[in-house]
């Protein structure tokens, strides 16, 4: 009986080199069954890599909208900072070129703060003469006193000029009285003292 032709390796693509003789029915159906599977394993390798390469898409779009809105965001904030940067520039220039409303009341909230001042310090200006003025009156009014008192003081202390006639008629104790009224020296008798008296009289 002759030997029977061993079978050729396959290639990875599942398929030798040179063609497969099939003998019988069983190697046949082995042969097919080895086929589908390694068809069926393409396939599976196959779509793997088809679904990875979606995923990698999906994946670079993702990040690529990602940025995108980033970058959209990003120029939407930067816009509106600068627009408002220069709304607070313009207005600063309105406002200190007197344009604009709180300009007008800050200008008006000083004006009143600067009459109140100047009529607190008319009152206290009227206030300070008037309390002058009261101090002049109570110092005059002082002075008239103690020029009153001086002249009532002089009043009493006149003393009333004698003449001859009664100098001569006045005792030694009297004489000394209005010798030492007089300031003068009380020593002496009655004559002495009637003598000095009589000068210190006629010199008056």
């Amino acid at each position: 009986m002759p030997s029977r032709p061993r079978n050729k390796k396959f290639s990875k693509s599942g398929r030798g080199n040179n063609r497969f003789h099939a003998v019988s029915a069983a190697e046949i159906e082995q042969r097919n069954q080895r086929l589908a599977d390694l068809d069926e394993e393409r396939a599976v390798r196959r779509q793997d890599s088809d679904e990875d390469e979606e995923e990698g898409d999906e994946e670079q779009k993702t990040e690529n909208g990602a940025s995108g809105e980033s970058k959209k965001v990003e120029t939407v904030e930067s816009r509106k900072e600068r627009q408002q940067r220069e709304k607070a520039e313009a207005y600063r220039k309105r406002h200190e070129a007197g344009l604009t409303d709180e300009y007008k009341e800050d200008m008006e909230r000083l004006e009143k703060v600067r009459k109140r001042r100047e009529e607190v310090s008319a009152r206290k200006l009227i206030e300070k003469a008037d309390e002058l003025e009261a101090e002049q009156e109570r110092l005059d009014k002082l002075k008239l006193l103690v020029k009153k008192e001086s002249g009532k003081k002089k009043s009493k202390n006149v003393i009333p000029k004698l003449d001859k006639i009664t100098i001569k008629k006045m005792k030694p104790p009297v004489l000394k009285e209005a010798l030492k009224e007089r300031g003068l020296e009380i020593q002496g008798n009655g004559k002495a003292l009637t003598a000095r008296l009589l000068a210190y009289e006629e010199s008056r």
